[in-house]
């Protein structure tokens, strides 16, 4: 192609970009900040984003506007509800293909709801079926409880590939750069044929989340997806102000787009910094670099020869957990998959890095209306153990006293050398203690529609999602 033509073209891009950029601000004035926060930069295939730049290929949005200028429009905002929504800011161990899909799927089910005077191309009946199915099974459709749910389909690559087609209107090849920063500074000739850089049409399941992780979860993410993912939970806290206020005015909106723009700016938790919270100091043999000073070292072995004049410590203080409760409600509302994954998830995090002594004092306590069960657990392969046996008892009302009683009775038996956090993990409501205890204790929940748990004023209340937990 001549330079003057592709000039030509890129031109026609612009313009066709700028259209579209206008029409959006003219018709919906809450997302005016989601779209200038991104600015459109030639490069990519088809239309991405990557948080910081919209990347469009100037032939493909030419050629597609020819014959249809609303499927430009429709391909604009689902990229940018892709960013308003977080989508791009993903663990590097997602299945890209899974998450690509899911998150495709929410963005278009909001993408249906906008009030455009134009309607966009309608999706395919398949597509459209396969929304409602998915409508009717979560109540809350972000991309999150969509992954989970199409991680439990268990559907074969090819069958995730012939979704993936349906819903596909843009480019997710920079949420996975080889390189951080890669596709910003313009490495877009190197573009893989699937989104994730496997360049081929298979699903890689060693490259793939377990243990029912989410794919946002911050411990999984980099530094600098986090201060961006940062930067667009205030853009969508900012969109849902005027969405609000856009509601009241004209009231066409519906309240799905209100409710997930919601889930993203609610306050997520990295469970395993929560933890880390409880832990206290203890010597543990281990080579204390930070204290060892070379020089003298280096000065040893030079004036005497195989001499060192000093040498490292071979114990180091480190904050770890030694003395920890973890209450598990069993009341009849439990579902007992949930409080496997989450005990599962809080082994692992324990049982990863350096959070725990070698010798733990762990009680793992069953309680409905009383204490159902109470498991001592001294070492990470005791806790393993139990949760390959693990079974619930219980199964009545709910009432969190109980389990404060009975830690009040082992601390003055002396079973705890320092206890110094309760964690309770329940699905609901249930009677508080009204005094507070000499320990930091934690209520976490699941996540649901409505999140209106009342805590007392002493302790934390802590959020889960629950497609962490496996369901």
């Amino acid at each position: 192609m001549d330079e003057l033509l592709m000039q030509k073209i890129n031109a026609a891009a612009e313009e066709i970009l700028t259209m579209t950029r206008n029409s959006i601000f003219l018709e919906m004035r809450f997302l005016e900040t989601a779209v200038c926060r991104m600015t459109p930069v030639p490069g990519g295939r088809s239309i991405g984003c990557d948080g910081r730049k919209i990347w469009y290929d100037p032939e493909w949005i030419v050629r597609t506007f020819r014959k249809s200028p609303e499927s430009v429009t429709a391909a604009y905002l689902h990229t940018v509800l892709h960013a308003l929504f977080c989508h791009p800011f993903v663990s590097s161990d997602v299945d890209p293909i899974s998450w690509g899909l899911a998150c495709d799927i929410a963005a278009e089910m909001q993408l249906s709801q906008l009030p455009l005077r134009k309607p966009l191309p309608p999706l395919s009946d398949e597509a459209q079926k396969t929304i409602r199915e998915i409508s009717e099974k979560l109540h809350l459709q972000t991309a999150e409880k969509i992954f989970a749910h199409i991680r439990r389909q268990n559907l074969s690559p090819p069958e995730l590939l012939r979704l993936s087609a349906l819903f596909t209107r843009d480019d997710h090849t920079s949420w996975y750069p080889p390189e951080e920063e890669a596709f910003c500074n313009g490495a877009s000739s190197a573009s893989p044929a699937m989104p994730g850089g496997k360049g081929d049409d298979t699903v890689d399941e060693s490259d793939t989340l377990s243990d029912h992780r989410s794919p946002t979860d911050i411990s999984l993410l980099t530094d600098a997806q986090v201060k961006l993912r940062d930067v667009w939970q205030d853009t969508a806290r900012s969109a849902r102000t005027e969405l609000e206020n856009f509601v009241s005015s004209r009231g066409d909106v519906p309240g799905s787009l209100v409710k997930a723009l919601e889930a993203v700016t609610r306050e997520r938790y990295d469970y395993a910094d929560f933890l880390r919270k409880f832990s206290v100091y203890g010597e543990v043999m281990h080579i204390d670099t930070d204290s060892f000073d070379y020089s003298f070292y280096c000065y040893g072995l030079h004036e005497y020869g195989d001499v060192a004049l000093i040498e490292p410590l071979e114990y180091k203080e480190e904050k770890r957990i030694r003395d920890f409760v973890i209450a598990v409600d069993t009341s009849g509302s439990v579902d007992g998959e949930i409080v496997q994954g989450f005990l599962r998830k809080t082994w692992n995090i324990l049982s990863s890095g350096s959070s725990f002594f070698s010798r733990v004092n762990v009680h793992i306590i069953q309680c409905d209306s009383k204490v159902q069960q109470d498991t001592v657990i001294t070492s990470t392969d005791e806790l393993d153990a139990m949760l390959e046996e693990l079974e619930l008892h219980g199964f009545g009302g709910t009432d969190f006293r109980p389990v404060f009683d009975y830690v009040d009775t082992l601390i003055e038996h002396g079973k705890f050398t320092d206890l110094r956090g309760l964690v309770y993990f329940t699905d609901g409501w249930g009677h508080f203690p009204e005094k507070q205890p000499d320990y930091r204790t934690a209520f976490a929940f699941l996540e649901n529609d409505d999140n209106n748990y009342d805590v007392p004023v002493w302790a934390i209340k802590l959020i889960l999602p629950r497609e962490d937990f496996g369901s």
